[in-house]
């Protein structure tokens, strides 16, 4: 199921519209049950229909909305990802279970990928298939990144990294 509207020649008003009335259709049954859960102190929730509901988003073209077409997504503009994310929340839908995925790891691919990556990586992001995540470790400061010791130093044009990880 593709996306309701056409992002590139839709106002932002169509659009906020056509996200409002899918976020109001589509959170209904055990979805409906997580309004308003799964979010930050609260990931643990429901996860496994979280998951079914990431899977729900991708089949609409919800995620990536503003990856470029030629990478799955829907190359919409910020204010349209503004828009979506202001509507998701007044609809408390379902926490999200990848945002790493949508917002850190495909944009880094589209960016710095190779082919090969972006073509096995990104399509499972957007059909909600996959999910990641993003540690951080360093000995005496575990994932506490204030008290990671580790520190880039300019050398010329490069950086020259000291410290550690586990």
């Amino acid at each position: 199921m593709a996306l309701p509207i056409d992002v590139s020649t839709v106002s932002d008003e169509e659009f906020r519209a056509a996200a409002k009335e899918w976020l109001a259709e589509n959170p209904v049954g055990e979805f409906a049950s997580l309004k308003g859960r799964g979010g930050p102190g609260d990931e643990e929730v429901g996860f496994d229909i979280r998951e079914r509901w990431e899977k729900v988003l991708g089949a609409a073209g919800w995620i990536g909305l503003g990856w470029p077409t030629e990478f799955g997504g829907r190359n919409a503009t910020v204010g349209e990802q503004i828009i979506w994310a202001e509507e998701y929340a007044r609809a408390q839908a379902p926490g999200r279970v990848n945002h790493m995925g949508e917002n850190l790891l495909g944009p880094t691919l589209i960016e710095h990928g190779t082919p090969e990556q972006c073509e096995r990586f990104l399509p499972p992001i957007l059909s909600g298939d996959e999910r990641w995540c993003q540690g951080y470790s360093e000995p005496g400061a575990g994932s506490d990144l204030a008290s990671l010791r580790t520190k880039a130093v300019r050398d010329g044009d490069d950086y020259v990294v000291n410290g550690q990880t586990t």
